[in-house]
């Protein structure tokens, strides 16, 4: 008999909400649950629509532009920005095969840019905007020459590579900015 994997239960959990809708509710009521959950994940990608065009222009595009956005320029960026993420989302979810394998992408960018900055901040240590950069290229170059371009030797992540770089990066632009 082979081992319960991770994967194994969380398919087992993907598939338990259809067969109960199928088998156990009435038809009625089958309609309703079902509109529940696409109200429910519209919801939430208009959440994270919303989040991206949001962060998008008060963490890149003002801080980047000397001149204030006017109120009219800024939606029409929230709008342009909302639109070009939806269609990425859209055309990223058809290419790969099944929610956890979108799950594990997007864990392998999010890691190797984040992971460093944010303990050196929960840390107490100051972390400068030169460190910030530089570890988050190194960490996106790391992960993606590592799994792409050398096919992840030993069978060790990108993940692990790009979070390694981020924190060498890192730690040579702030010591550098020091001296």
């Amino acid at each position: 008999m082979r081992a319960v994997v991770l994967t194994d239960i969380i398919q087992f959990c993907v598939l338990a909400m259809p067969y109960v809708v199928r088998t156990l509710l009435p038809v009625g009521v089958r309609g309703v649950v079902i509109a529940g959950v696409i109200s429910i994940v519209m919801s939430s990608a208009d959440s994270f629509l919303n989040g991206a065009a949001t962060c998008c222009i008060n963490d890149l595009v003002k801080p980047l532009r000397g001149v204030p956005l006017s109120q009219r320029q800024e939606l029409f960026l929230a709008k342009l920005i909302n639109g070009l993420v939806g269609v990425l989302a859209v055309i990223f979810a058809v290419q790969i095969p099944s929610v956890l394998d979108i799950l594990f992408y997007a864990y392998n960018f999010w890691a190797p840019i984040i992971v460093v900055p944010l303990g050196a901040v929960l840390l107490g240590f100051r972390v400068s905007r030169a460190g910030f950069l530089a570890g988050t290229a190194a960490g996106v170059v790391g992960a993606l020459a590592w799994n792409h371009l050398l096919k992840a030797p030993a069978g060790i992540s990108g993940l692990v590579i790009g979070v390694l770089c981020n924190l060498i990066a890192f730690i040579l632009a702030n010591k550098l900015r020091r001296s």
